[in-house]
């Protein structure tokens, strides 16, 4: 299509507020400024755009600093935890019960040298070939939660034999 719009209902965003009142004023009566926001339409997209960016960041922030406020009074406990994601540092963990997310070192999967296997997003041990990948549940300590750096680390926990 040449022209095309989209806008939710009920309005709760600045741009579907404009493309609404655009709409309205071109099928009824068109204002004096309806030309001027016609021209300054693609502006105030992208700067709408912008901001919406803006402030969900600012959101996920805040939401971040009152987690890691909270998590303070659980360093050194114990939580089941799934892996989120693997890399070259080691592993993004997503906690079952809270869905907190933090990392753990590739240095506290073990004592061996751990490859990365980016195609199967698995790391694996040279020695042990243990294999760390995406969905595998791990028992962990929550070693470090710390709101400066907004951080949320974790280590294994240790093995009851």
């Amino acid at each position: 299509l040449e022209q095309y719009c989209h806008f939710t209902s009920p309005i709760r965003r600045y741009p579907d507020l404009m493309v609404h009142r655009m709409v309205k004023e071109a099928l009824l009566k068109k204002s004096a400024t309806f030309e001027a926001e016609k021209n300054s339409s693609a502006w105030i997209a992208d700067h709408s755009s912008e901001m919406e960016r803006v402030a969900a960041k600012a959101e996920h922030q805040s939401q971040l600093v009152k987690l890691i406020e909270y998590l303070q009074g659980f360093i050194g406990e114990r939580f089941e935890t799934l892996i989120y994601s693997v890399s070259t540092f080691g592993a993004v963990l997503r906690r079952m019960e809270n869905t907190v997310l933090g990392f753990i070192p590739i240095e506290e999967l073990g004592d061996e040298y751990f490859s990365y296997n980016p195609e199967r997003s698995t790391l694996t041990g040279s020695d042990t070939g243990m294999v760390y990948r995406i969905g595998q549940k791990l028992e962990v300590v929550l070693a470090e939660a710390d709101w400066h750096s907004r951080e949320v680390r974790f280590k294994m926990a240790p093995r009851f034999e």
